[in-house]
């Protein structure tokens, strides 16, 4: 069960576990994965990798909103501080902490829990809960940019989202537009670099299993051989 976002390398996705799956973005259409007869075993992501790319401090704009909520959306300033966090007996590192600078709970991220999900190149999604109540969050990075989403569930309704656009050695200047009022749109081809078409998808080790990223079974494909579109749903 995936989800993911076409980047410049295979494994810059985000899987998420049931029961927030099977529904697949690629170029902002849902997408079903398919039989795919030219996929190939792939050890998967890999987390020191992950590290270089994940940790530090990033500076940007957010927009929050709540249902319950009125007014116009605008945007305010954004930070969140990234680090390891090792093992409480020593030894290895056991994921990473997201410590929001202005006043935000912080998140931790453990790559041995069900739910979490740790990509190469920085991204990851995180999966507490479920449909009636829970939270999902998601972080797409590109190089040293990167988009983060938080969405709230509560009784089975939309409680609170917020998206961040953030950058790690500066202000990314889509999130300087942002912060100044201005109207700005994004699309995947303002993330440049080469795409290489391909789709990492990984699968629980047997059925009933739980979801673990570092337990999964990992395959590449192509994308061609691997999706089947389906229409987005009215409203």
């Amino acid at each position: 069960v995936s989800l993911f976002f076409r980047h410049g390398a295979a494994d810059r996705g985000l899987v998420l576990p049931p029961p927030f799956g099977p529904p697949l973005l690629h170029n902002h259409k849902m997408l079903l994965l398919a039989a795919a007869p030219l996929a190939v075993r792939h050890a998967g992501p890999d987390f020191s990798t992950f590290l270089d790319h994940a940790t530090g401090t990033w500076r940007g704009s957010v927009f929050r909103h709540s249902p319950a909520g009125s007014g116009p959306l605008r945007a305010t300033q954004s930070v969140h501080h990234v680090s390891e966090v090792m093992r409480a007996c020593g030894g290895a590192v056991q994921g990473v902490s997201e410590c929001g600078g202005l006043g935000e709970d912080d998140l931790y991220l453990n790559r041995a829990a069900g739910g979490a999900t740790f990509f190469s190149f920085g991204s990851w999604a995180l999966v507490s809960g479920g449909c009636d109540g829970g939270c999902v969050h998601l972080c797409l990075c590109h190089d040293e940019s990167r988009h983060r989403i938080d969405i709230r569930l509560e009784e089975g309704e939309l409680h609170s989202v917020s998206v961040a656009v953030e950058g790690r050695r500066a202000t990314p200047p889509l999130a300087t537009q942002l912060l100044s009022g201005q109207e700005a749109v994004a699309s995947a081809e303002s993330l440049g670099g080469a795409w290489d078409d391909l789709i990492l998808t990984g699968v629980p080790p047997g059925s009933g299993a739980g979801w673990a990223s570092q337990r999964a079974v990992w395959d590449l494909c192509s994308s061609a051989a691997a999706e089947e579109e389906v229409p987005l749903p009215e409203g």
